[in-house]
């Protein structure tokens, strides 16, 4: 019969003599547990619904070890793992808490804190809290490195799990440090916490995450003012894909014209393009990861940043690329990051964006737009 533990019983069972802590204290072995809900959207991404999505496949496989503890003695097997799930009619794709068995050190002015691993807990219909297992952080580097946590406006782009675990701004509460009994002294863990993380005299390891955003932008023969910006670029466009039609059948007009016809017809009806946002001190930047031209309609093949460099496209005597950068045409923002945005909340989102901090921009249930 699989034994199932609660949180309090893998604290004890680590079997370890906890210190004190103090002004400042050695390593010493903590727990912090990391709740589902209360994650807030100005970090940008939450950690306990998107981890255990790209373990669950891999300790299913068996590509994943999980032990039933830290000691790493006894290893839970992928059957008994799915026995587990089914036994007690529980999901871990659907866990309620992720706890980490971590060590924190602070000397003098600097905090570091170290994740060595991680458990998932659940609960069952009848209340009791299932302990699916422990898995070795060092078993999953490689993975936790590699993959990209979704985030939504507010977070970063291409965030990978393991900055995203080590960055700390999410939500979390220290359940066991050392000998602290939290149990009859509760404020002595947010004391603790607060100390390690919350302190501005106190520099800590945790990563800092770039200001750098992905967004997705659509451009639309619309013009809004006299300038006439938007219908410049695309009878730019129009005029370059005309006078080198095979530039054009090359990037997939093919797939749709006849590329024997030397009159087809090319009108430019949106462009979508996706860049890189970065924020400084300067301002904010803007770099072109991929455009795509729609041609009567249909998609042509994406080209990336060198791809259009090459093609050569000017706009009112003006490289495509500075032309873009510069932002005086009209558009619309359909994406950041992995959320999506509303065309009526565009103007929203991007003066969120131009005037506000970077995790601030709060989507409401309507996805509206706002700086908090």
């Amino acid at each position: 019969m699989i034994k199932y533990l609660a949180p309090g019983v893998i604290a004890l069972s680590l079997g370890m003599n906890y210190a004190s802590a103090g002004a400042g204290y050695p390593s010493t072995p903590a727990i912090v547990q990391v709740p589902l809900t209360g994650q807030h959207d100005s970090v940008g991404f939450n950690i306990v619904k998107e981890l255990p999505a790209i373990l669950y496949k891999r300790i299913i496989d068996g590509e994943i070890t999980v032990y039933t503890t830290p000691l790493k003695d006894v290893i839970r097997t992928p059957q008994a793992f799915a026995e587990m799930e089914e036994q007690t009619k529980t999901s871990f794709l659907k866990v309620e808490d992720l706890f980490l068995d971590e060590d924190w050190k602070l000397q003098g002015k600097k905090f570091e804190f170290h994740i060595r691993g991680i458990y998932c807990l659940n609960r069952s219909e009848e209340g009791i809290q299932v302990n699916y297992g422990y898995i070795n952080l060092e078993d999953i580097k490689g993975l936790l490195k590699s993959v990209i946590i979704p985030t939504n406006s507010n977070g970063p782009k291409n965030l990978t799990f393991w900055d995203a675990l080590h960055s700390r701004l999410y939500d979390f509460n220290l359940l066991k440090f050392g000998g602290e009994n939290f149990t009859r002294e509760p404020e002595r863990s947010i004391e603790i916490r607060n100390q390690a993380f919350f302190n501005p005299k106190v520099t800590t390891n945790a990563i800092q995450l770039p200001a750098a955003k992905e967004v997705e932008l659509v451009v639309n023969r619309v013009d809004f003012n006299n300038d006439k910006m938007n219908s410049m670029l695309f009878e730019a466009v129009e005029g370059y894909f005309k006078q080198n039609p095979q530039e054009f059948f090359n990037l997939g007009g093919a797939d749709f014209e006849d590329h024997t016809n030397p009159g087809v017809a090319i009108n430019l009806t949106k462009i979508v393009l996706t860049e890189t946002w970065r924020k400084s001190d300067n301002g904010i930047s803007y770099q072109v990861d991929k455009l795509v031209f729609y041609i009567n309609d249909h998609p042509l093949q994406s080209v990336n940043s060198d791809e259009l460099e090459k093609l050569g496209f000017l706009v009112n005597f003006q490289r495509m690329e500075d032309f873009l950068e510069e932002k005086n045409f009209f558009f619309t923002i359909t994406r950041i990051n992995n959320q999506q945005i509303y065309g009526y909340r565009s103007q929203d989102a991007l003066n969120a964006l131009l005037a506000g901090s970077w995790n601030r921009i709060i989507i409401t249930s309507d996805n509206k737009s706002k700086e908090d």
